[in-house]
C-alpha cells in the first residue's frame, strides 16, 4: 500500500491577535477538529516541560513550562515535504484562543518540575459566544445615530402579528455596510437575515480592542440568506446564539469562519454556504442559489479511505408538505339588537337575567330607614348595592345569539346603506381566497360565506391586529384593543355625533351643560362569545342605559316621579348601549395553509407521507367591509368601506411549503469517512453530490460540516463528516 500523507504543522502563541507570534516547536497537536457553525472548532495541544535526557542517558536540556492564560493560537498546516528539507507553503492557517489547560505532573529525581500540559483551544466563533448583546444602535427621527441600553428584536418579535413590522433604518453603519435599527417599531424596512448578520458583525462583534479581532465581514453565498422571513430577539443573548438563529441549517444555509492577517490586522470572514445542488425557485421571485463547491467521491477506488459509514434516513423523504399558519381572523363591528322574534337570530343581546336587573334598579331602596337618609347617604348605599358581583352583569354583559349567522345585519345608522355584509367569514372552497385580494368583491360575490356553526365555542380576541401609531421613538409595537363607540343622538340636544367609550369623560364638557364623569372600557368575555361594557363609575352601569338612567337617578333623589330626561342627561351625560357599535376580532375554523407535492410523490397520486410544518406567526387577517375603524374629529364614524387585508402571509407560507417540498423530496446520505494519513481534498461547506457509481444508491447530497485531523499515537488520520440536517423553514 502506498505511503499515506501526513501533514506538518507549526504552532504559534501570542498574547494578542495580530501581535508578534512566537513559534513553539515543543507544542504538538493531538487532534484538530474543524467544524461549520453552529459548532465551534476545537484543538487539543500537548506541551511537555521539564528535564529530559537523550537515548544514551545524557542530559538533553530543560523545556520550560508555558503560561497559557489569555494566550492566542495560530496553527499553520502544510502538506508532506515534496523536496527534502523544503517546507511546503501552508495550505491552511487556523486561529483560536486557549480556554482550558490540564497538567499531568511527572515525578522524577531531578527536582525540576516535569509534566505534560494538555491545552484546549477554541476557534474564533467562541468569541461571539462570549460576547453578549446589551445595547442597540438606531437612527432617531432626526436622522442621528443613537444608542439604547437593551437589545432590539429584528422585525419586532414583541408583536409579530403586524405585517409591516420591519424596524430597519435606511442608514448604514461603518465600513461593513451594516444598517441600523429605525426609531419606528414598525413600518420601516424589513430586516433580511443578511442585513441582520452585517449589523451583528459591525456593532456587536469584538473589535478594536487589545487581543481582539479587528474586522469581521460577511462573505460567500449571502443572497441565500434573503429568502426567509426572520423575527429574532437579541436582548441579553450572545452574538453567536443570534447568529445561529439567522443562519440556520434548517433554512438550507450554514456558515464557516475563516481568518487572515495582514500587517498585524486581523480579519474574520463569515462565509455562507447552502445545502442544495440546484437553484430553488420560491414565490414570487426569490431564489436559493446552489452550493457551487461541489465534489464527487469514489469511495470504492480511493486508496486513502480506510472506512466509510453511510446513513440513509428514509424518514426525510415525504410525498407532500403542508405549511400551516395560525387561524385566519376577521375584524368586524357588532351592535346590540336585543331580544326580538324568537324565530329570528339576533346579534348582541342581554347577558343577564331579568331578576338581576330588578335588583340592580332597586339597589338599596328597600333598606330599613332608606327614606330618612340624605341624598349623599342614599347615593353611597346604592353605589355599594349596584357594585355587588350578583348584579355586575346588568347593563354590562352582552352575548351573541347562539344561532347568529353573522350576516344580513347593517350598521345601526339611519344614513347607512341597506346593503348587508358578512361580519365573520370562512372559505367555502379550499383556498379560493388565495387568488382574491379584494375583500369587498369577495364578500359580495359569495367567496366568503357566513360562519353558521360553533358560535358557542368561540371567543372574541383580546386585541385587534391593528397597531397603535406613534410619532415617538418606540421599539415595541402595541396593538389596539377592541373598542366601543357611542352615538350621542338623544332627546336632549339631538346631536348626531359618535364618541369613543374610553374618552367619554374627557369629552364631557359641552358648553358647560354636561358634567359626565365616567368612561366605558370594552372587555371580551372569557366564558362566552360576547363583550362587557364596563363603566368606570362604581355602581354606575345604568349610565350607559339612557332610558333607565332618568328613573334611577330620580329615585336616588327621592322624587316621587322621574326627573325629566332632559335634566337627567344634562346632569350626567348618560349614553345608551343600544346606540353603540363595538369593533372586535375573531378566529375562523381554518388555518392559513399551503400544500405542495414533492418530486417523490407516487404516480398514483396517493400521498402516503405528509409533513406538516407549523408556522405559528404566519397570519391572514382581514377587516370586513363596514367595520368601524375610529371616530373622526367631527364625530362621524371612520369606516373601512370596502374591507382590507391587515396581514397577508400567504406568500411566506407558500415559500415555506415549496422549499420544504424540494428539500424533502430528495434522498440524502450522511457520510463519515476515515482517511489513512491526512487529507485536504475536502473543505468545510463542500457539497458531496456522489459517493461513486459502483454503489447502488450513489447520491449523497450532504455538506461537509466536520473535519478532524488526528496525530495521536503516531497513527495519523483525517475523519470527515457530512450532514444534511433536519430542514425547518419556519
Amino acid at each position: 500500500m502506498a505511503e499515506q500523507p501526513v501533514f506538518s504543522y507549526k504552532v504559534y502563541l501570542s498574547s494578542q491577535f495580530g501581535g508578534n507570534w512566537t513559534y513553539y516547536p515543543s507544542v504538538f497537536i493531538d487532534t484538530m477538529r474543524l467544524q461549520a457553525g453552529p459548532s465551534v472548532d476545537e484543538v487539543i495541544l500537548r506541551h511537555r516541560y521539564g528535564t529530559f535526557t537523550s537515548q544514551i542517558g545524557q542530559a538533553a536540556g530543560v523545556v520550560a513550562y508555558l503560561p497559557m492564560e489569555r494566550q492566542y493560537v495560530k496553527i499553520e498546516l502544510t502538506g508532506p515535504e515534496e523536496s527534502p528539507g523544503v517546507t511546503p507553503y501552508p495550505f491552511q492557517t487556523w486561529y483560536g484562543f486557549i480556554e482550558l489547560e490540564e497538567r499531568e505532573i511527572f515525578f522524577d529525581r531531578s527536582g525540576q518540575p516535569t509534566g505534560d500540559q494538555v491545552i484546549r483551544a477554541y476557534g474564533l466563533l467562541r468569541l461571539l459566544e462570549l460576547n453578549f448583546i446589551r445595547k442597540a444602535h438606531y437612527v432617531d427621527s432626526e436622522g442621528t445615530e443613537q444608542i439604547i441600553r437593551r437589545g432590539i428584536t429584528f422585525n419586532s418579535a414583541e408583536h409579530s402579528t403586524y405585517p409591516q413590522r420591519g424596524n430597519m433604518a435606511d442608514q448604514r453603519a461603518g465600513n461593513n455596510d451594516g444598517y441600523l435599527f429605525s426609531h419606528k417599531a414598525y413600518g420601516a424596512s424589513r430586516w433580511k437575515a443578511s442585513d441582520a448578520v452585517r449589523y451583528l458583525l459591525q456593532i456587536h462583534a469584538p473589535r478594536a480592542q487589545v487581543g481582539e479581532v479587528g474586522y469581521w465581514e460577511l462573505t460567500g453565498n449571502t443572497p441565500a440568506l434573503d429568502w426567509y422571513d426572520i423575527t429574532v430577539p437579541t436582548d441579553g443573548r450572545s452574538v453567536k446564539s443570534v447568529l445561529d438563529d439567522l443562519i440556520d441549517r434548517r433554512r438550507m444555509v450554514g456558515y464557516t469562519l475563516n481568518a487572515s492577517e495582514s500587517s498585524g490586522n486581523m480579519t474574520v470572514q463569515l462565509e455562507v454556504f447552502t445545502f442544495n445542488e440546484e437553484t430553488i425557485q420560491l414565490p414570487p421571485t426569490y431564489q436559493v442559489f446552489p452550493n457551487e463547491n461541489t465534489i464527487e467521491l469514489d469511495l470504492g477506488n480511493d486508496p486513502r479511505i480506510a472506512s466509510a459509514t453511510l446513513t440513509n434516513n428514509f424518514a426525510h423523504v415525504v410525498d407532500e408538505v403542508v405549511a400551516r399558519g395560525s387561524l385566519v381572523t376577521s375584524t368586524f363591528s357588532i351592535w346590540y339588537t336585543g331580544e326580538g322574534d324568537p324565530s329570528e337570530a339576533e346579534m348582541l343581546k342581554n347577558g343577564w337575567v331579568d331578576d338581576d336587573e330588578v335588583n340592580y334598579k332597586k339597589a338599596a331602596t328597600e333598606t330599613a330607614g332608606y327614606g330618612d337618609l340624605e341624598i349623599e347617604e342614599k347615593e353611597e348605599l346604592n353605589t355599594i348595592a349596584r357594585s355587588r358581583d350578583a348584579v355586575r352583569d346588568v347593563f354590562s354583559r352582552f352575548v351573541m345569539d347562539d344561532q347568529w349567522e353573522l350576516d344580513g345585519l347593517i350598521v345601526p345608522d339611519e344614513q347607512a346603506s341597506p346593503s348587508a355584509y358578512y361580519h365573520v367569514a370562512v372559505v367555502t372552497d379550499a383556498w379560493e381566497y388565495m387568488d382574491n385580494d379584494d375583500i369587498s368583491s369577495a364578500v359580495t360575490s359569495g367567496t366568503f360565506a357566513p360562519l353558521r356553526t360553533r358560535i358557542s365555542d368561540k371567543r372574541f380576541l383580546d386585541t385587534l391586529p391593528v397597531p397603535i401609531e406613534s410619532d415617538q421613538d418606540v421599539f415595541d409595537i402595541t396593538f389596539r384593543e377592541p373598542f366601543t363607540v357611542f352615538r350621542q343622538t338623544d332627546e336632549v340636544d339631538s346631536s348626531d355625533i359618535w364618541e369613543m367609550g374610553e374618552y367619554l369623560a374627557a369629552n364631557a364638557d359641552t358648553g358647560g351643560e354636561r358634567t359626565r364623569q365616567f368612561s366605558v372600557t370594552t372587555q371580551m368575555l372569557s366564558d362566552a362569545l360576547g363583550i362587557r361594557l364596563q363603566v368606570s363609575a362604581a355602581g354606575g352601569q345604568h349610565l350607559i342605559r339612557r332610558s333607565e338612567a332618568d328613573s334611577i337617578i330620580a329615585e336616588l333623589n327621592g322624587a316621587e316621579t322621574p326627573l325629566s330626561l332632559d335634566a337627567t342627561l344634562k346632569e350626567v351625560g348618560a349614553v345608551d348601549y343600544e346606540d353603540s357599535i363595538t369593533t372586535v376580532a375573531m378566529e375562523w375554523d381554518l388555518h392559513l395553509e399551503a400544500v405542495v407535492g414533492t418530486e417523490a410523490t407516487s404516480s398514483s397520486g396517493v400521498h402516503s407521507r405528509t409533513m406538516i410544518i407549523d408556522v405559528p406567526d404566519a397570519r391572514f387577517d382581514i377587516r370586513l367591509p363596514g367595520t368601524v375603524k375610529d371616530v373622526n374629529e367631527d364625530g362621524s364614524l371612520e369606516l373601512d368601506e370596502n374591507g382590507s387585508i391587515l396581514r397577508d402571509d400567504r406568500e411566506r407560507v407558500e415559500q415555506i411549503a415549496k422549499a420544504a417540498a424540494q428539500w424533502y423530496g430528495t434522498k440524502r446520505q450522511a457520510l463519515r469517512i476515515v482517511h489513512r494519513g491526512h487529507a485536504n481534498h475536502l473543505e468545510l461547506g463542500h457539497l458531496v453530490t456522489s459517493i461513486g457509481a459502483s454503489y447502488p444508491d450513489s447520491s449523497a447530497m450532504s455538506v461537509v460540516t466536520s473535519i478532524v485531523h488526528d496525530w495521536q499515537n503516531g497513527n495519523s488520520k483525517t475523519t470527515v463528516e457530512t450532514s444534511y440536517g433536519e430542514l425547518d423553514v419556519v
